[in-house]
């Protein structure tokens, strides 16, 4: 409630300005006021050239909002560009877009037109709900979405994607979510998807956090006929990560965390039988002022693909910038 909170802002800092605490709300109204930039990108090498996840790839997808507009409202620029190598040829996939997003109160509304890779004008609609302290509801729907295998891409596929979900949280500590989807390929493919996974940090000091993730998914591809891209008939997985944190250094708004996550599960798929799932992360976390952190990490991942075991090394990093 951006409104009621600039009244209250006003009266505290009639009543004492030099308050520790008003400064802070202060400070938190200023950066309600700025720019925002959001990465989100990635890289990776796969061990089987051949294989589904190919030699080498990488993504980066980012966000430009601007300053809000009315208190509820922001225009943004989005790009998502991604790149692949299979068999020593290169598959990229790159979309640009111009969107608006609602936020008020517990309800954020977010619509976007984009383009790019020589496929038709895309629109995107996002929505999330939050009623209370405890539950989330999401949905989205993309006409030309972004989340399809590049060696689809390459074949000259596109798809569009809808998803529904919820999470529901009784505190910091403890999460259960729940989400559904369901991509339409136009070489006639359905893909349906289900997952789940429950959140538990079971120690949470000044220096050290101990947490777990265990999650369950399946999907199912309605296509019979043979393409290039992994398209399981059926299949599903179970996993549990494990992670732990440290706080090595803080001083004030500014940080620094260590993170490393264990993963490990098993993976079923229709006709090869069952596989492991096993995963290793590490990273680190900064939070360089509080307009500004920053996140990145290595690691590799084991898992089948029809049967045959393939092995991908990966980074990531994401930033967080007002400005």
């Amino acid at each position: 409630d951006w409104p009621g909170a600039r009244a209250a802002l006003a009266d505290a800092e009639r009543l004492d300005p030099d308050n520790a605490a008003v400064r802070r709300a202060r400070e938190s109204m200023a950066l309600h006021e700025r720019y925002e930039l959001w990465i989100d990108a990635g890289y990776g090498r796969g061990s089987d050239p051949t294989g589904f996840l190919g030699s080498s790839d990488w993504v980066v997808d980012s966000f430009l909002y601007s300053r809000p507009y009315a208190d509820d409202w922001r225009i943004f620029a989005h790009n998502y560009s991604s790149s692949a190598q299979f068999d020593g040829t290169t598959t990229s996939w790159s979309r640009s877009g111009l969107g608006a997003e609602w936020r008020q109160r517990e309800w954020r509304l977010t619509g976007e037109v984009n383009g790019g890779s020589g496929v038709k004008t895309g629109v995107t609609a996002m929505v999330r709900w939050r009623p209370d302290d405890h539950w989330t509801v999401f949905g989205g729907a993309e006409s030309v979405t972004n989340q399809i295998p590049l060696r689809a891409v390459a074949d000259g596929i596109n798809a569009n994607r809808f998803s529904l979900g919820a999470d529901w949280r009784l505190h910091e500590s403890r999460k259960l979510g729940f989400g559904v989807y369901a991509s339409d390929f136009s070489d006639g493919n359905l893909r349906s998807g289900v997952n789940a996974l429950w959140f538990e940090r079971w120690a949470s000091g000044p220096r050290w956090m101990l947490e777990t993730t265990l999650g369950a998914d399946a999907s199912r591809n309605s296509l019979d006929a043979s393409v290039n891209y992994f398209n399981p008939k059926s299949d599903r997985s179970l996993w549990l990560t494990a992670a732990v944190e440290n706080l090595t250094w803080r001083s004030y708004d500014r940080s620094f965390r260590q993170r490393l996550a264990l993963t490990g599960g098993r993976y079923w798929q229709q006709f090869y039988g069952s596989g492991a799932i096993e995963s290793v992360e590490y990273g680190h976390r900064w939070e360089l002022e509080r307009d500004l952190s920053l996140r990145y990490g290595i690691g590799r991942i084991l898992r089948p693909y029809d049967g045959v075991r393939e092995g991908r090394t990966f980074a990531n990093l994401v930033l967080l910038w007002r400005f």
